[in-house]
């Protein structure tokens, strides 16, 4: 838990890496592990900050912006009894220990006067360390908060840049991967460290299409000697391209997408990995960013498929004469501009969208047994789909059919259906027969209906009952299928209506006596036979 006082919660947001268009909200249960969330809420004289799993109020790279403005202070714990608070004022870490470590006289080193106080309490062995940092926070930022200051919804956490570290020829990736490069970087004179430093950058931000990029336009002007302003600006640039690969990582885990459906993010790769590069050329330690702009350039062109090309010109530009660098780094080619990798992502965005199309199509045609789905038949819903199931030719058919006809060969299939099961002159029938294909009802209406049509089917002992065997060897009543036919006939949907009375025939007459059903319902389509 982190407080800063008078800061507000945009700024807050900022410092503490919170993403405040992420909301989430958690109930009873925990949120999964890898879940990080913090709860922002403003109080008078602050803003409170609650981590669940997480520790960024902590780090002095957060509490550091976070307190630029005044004071910030956190008190973090975990499960095995650490409790630790940090202390900010104006930009600097003032304070940094465990709270149990306070009884050594040692440890309370930048700890203002105004919280010694606190410290009888944190030797009583029955104190609350985690009340008792909360305290201290409070009394530091003089900022007052209690439950209600943390909200009920959550946001999520990408978590702050880490600070660049120094770069020695044993930490460097190149130790272990490229040592022939490794020795050819550090025999070069001490005098012409930097200005490989400062071409390896250039070129990196070149071969990334962001030269043009006014962030890094000044990174460049400034290598080795930059302003704090200008390392933050690197750092929300790092920050901004994580948190796109996060979330298109994210997604693509959660909804376990397809490689065509996974967000394009090698704009964002590439100015995550210039960004290093440009941390590095920072570094006023000359070996540090020498070492550190190779390695992370050596990324930068292995999203373009360049990695080995690049260590083997490097080391050429390594041993060449320092006027003949720049050319040999050229030997790689001519980077794609920005407007030429616009032009690419587009193409590739409408390839994802054609390929998506087709597949879409493609699932589709299976849904509905072969027959490529015209937006009538879609628009018919069910009725057309449980034809196309069973008879997609007669659906393509009945497609090609005016209004008109659909509706007429709808009440002709239903009083056909009915007359073969031995329904049609049924005396509870009697009444719906005349108003077969033209009842107007809604879902409730229908189901109603069906109910009682279907009570008095089963109260009428003159039915002649009648049964097939289907393919899996159940016996299957045939007027029970047969009676829903009554309401499917007048679907508001001409297409439906005709497809979903033809479908019902096949339900209940069973594939045998299909065959005839639908040759018959075809010439009477076509303007033949009764």
């Amino acid at each position: 838990m982190a407080v800063v006082a008078g800061g507000d919660v945009p700024a807050v947001c900022t410092a503490f890496g919170i993403d405040p268009d992420d909301p989430v909200y958690v109930g009873d249960e925990l949120p999964d592990e890898d879940v990080r969330l913090a709860s922002v809420e403003p109080v008078t004289g602050g803003v409170v900050v609650v981590e669940d799993i997480g520790l960024e109020g902590s780090r002095r790279e957060v509490l550091e912006v976070a307190s630029r403005g005044g004071k910030a202070a956190s008190v973090y714990w975990d499960v095995d009894g650490m409790v630790v608070l940090t202390l900010a004022s104006r930009g600097k870490v003032a304070f940094a220990g465990e709270i149990d470590s306070l009884e050594d006289a040692a440890e309370l080193e930048g700890l203002p006067r105004s919280l010694t106080r606190f410290v009888d309490l944190a030797i009583e062995d029955d104190a609350d360390p985690v009340a008792l940092g909360a305290a201290m926070v409070s009394s530091f930022t003089r900022v007052e908060f209690g439950p209600e200051s943390v909200t009920e919804q959550w946001r999520g956490v990408r978590p702050v840049v880490d600070a660049v570290e120094l770069v020695t020829p044993e930490s460097s990736g190149l130790h272990r991967e490229e040592p022939e490069l490794l020795a050819a970087l550090l025999a070069v004179p001490p005098e012409q460290r930097w200005d490989l430093t400062s071409l390896l950058t250039r070129h990196a931000a070149a071969r990334a299409s962001l030269a043009e990029d006014p962030v890094v336009a000044q990174a460049l002007r400034s290598v080795g000697r930059p302003a704090a302003a200008e390392v933050r600006q690197l750092e929300q640039m790092e920050s901004r391209a994580s948190q796109v690969m996060d979330r298109a990582w994210r997604r693509q885990m959660e909804e376990d997408l397809d490689e065509v459906d996974v967000e394009d993010t090698s704009s964002a790769a590439r100015a995550y990995w210039l960004a290093k590069v440009l941390r590095h050329a920072c570094s006023h330690d000359e070996i540090s960013a020498m070492l550190g702009v190779a390695e992370a350039s050596q990324t930068v062109h292995m999203l373009e498929d360049l990695g080995d090309e690049y260590v083997e010109v490097l080391l050429e530009a390594c041993r060449a004469e320092p006027a003949r660098r720049a050319d040999v780094l050229g030997q790689l080619g001519e980077p794609p501009s920005a407007l030429d990798r616009e032009r690419a992502a587009a193409d590739r965005q409408q390839r994802g969208q054609d390929e998506r199309a087709e597949r879409s199509a493609h699932w589709e045609m299976l849904e509905w047994n072969g027959v490529r789905p015209t937006d009538r038949m879609r628009e018919a819903g069910i009725g057309a789909h449980s034809l196309a199931r069973v008879d997609p030719n007669l659906l393509v058919e009945l497609d090609a059919m005016p209004d008109e006809a659909l509706r007429e060969l709808a009440r002709w299939a239903a009083e056909q259906l009915l007359h073969l099961t031995g329904l049609l002159d049924r005396p509870w029938l009697a009444e719906h027969r005349a108003s077969l294909g033209q009842l107007d009802l809604d879902d409730e209406e229908r189901g109603q209906l069906l109910d009682g049509l279907s009570a008095a089917m089963d109260d009428d002992h003159g039915v002649p009952w009648s049964t097939y065997v289907d393919e899996e060897g159940h016996h299957v009543s045939q007027q029970h299928f047969a009676l829903p036919v009554v309401v499917e006939c007048s679907a508001r949907h001409p297409l439906s209506a005709a497809a979903h009375s033809l479908s019902t025939a096949r339900e209940a007459l069973g594939p045998a006596a299909w065959v005839p059903f639908a040759d018959l319902a075809r010439r009477r389509m076509h303007g033949g036979g009764r």
